[in-house]
């Protein structure tokens, strides 16, 4: 069975917005890798980058 409708992209949305968010919380300097809070969360870690990159 097809399913009917589409995946809802605003949930998408939101967990890389916490994802972002997550970044701009880590103290000044502190190192992280966009691949551990990417995994973290549940997005894509290029997507990730991207909008930190950007924000």
């Amino acid at each position: 069975m097809m399913p009917t409708s589409t995946p809802d992209n605003s949930t998408n949305m939101s967990l890389m917005e916490v994802a972002v968010a997550a970044i701009k919380l880590l103290e000044p300097g502190k190192p992280f890798t966009y691949t551990a809070i990417a995994h973290a969360h549940g997005v894509n870690r290029v997507t990730l980058a991207q909008r930190h990159k950007h924000s």
